[in-house]
């Protein structure tokens, strides 16, 4: 796997977090863990810095360096959504996005150690996370039937 395809996709990832992030805050008025949350999206801009300057684009990975490399966004993304309402946060679909890169490039053993870190994962924030407020102070959550079939819907997809 090429690094440059890992850099441009955490750009994408970056940039559609601080997207979502600024919306939600000033669009709807969610409160959200501001610094936390920031801290966790210049995390990744700041691996994303080191990998640029510190390595050749066309430098290709090593399957252990793809796998932590995938492994960080899985881990961060987790992240922002325990901040952010955990399993109740739409946007836990895309903890199935660097399983499915990892699918489409690794080795089998290594996707399985990705997935099954994803499940960890989605498992976790599903069952404890910061609940999402809105303007009010009121929490969003979803039902709990729906809340199990999400999570169910993102386990079957990582599988998958």
């Amino acid at each position: 796997m090429r690094l440059r395809t890992l850099i441009v996709l955490r750009w994408m990832a970056v940039t559609g977090q601080v997207v979502a992030l600024i919306v939600a805050i000033d669009h709807f008025g969610l409160q959200i863990p501001v610094t936390p949350a920031a801290l966790a999206v210049a995390l990744a801009v700041l691996a994303n810095i080191v990998f640029v300057l510190g390595f050749s684009e066309t430098r290709r990975l090593s399957e252990p360096e793809a796998m932590l490399t995938l492994l960080f966004d899985i881990s961060q993304l987790a992240f922002l959504l325990y901040l952010t309402g955990g399993i109740n946060n739409p946007f836990a679909l895309l903890m199935l996005a660097p399983v499915t890169i990892s699918a489409t490039a690794l080795r089998l053993r290594t996707t399985v150690f990705l997935g099954a870190m994803a499940i960890l994962l989605i498992t976790l924030i599903a069952v404890r996370h910061e609940p999402l407020h809105d303007a009010q102070g009121g929490i969003l959550a979803l039902p709990g039937i729906f809340r199990f079939g999400f999570w169910l819907a993102i386990v079957i997809g990582v599988v998958f």
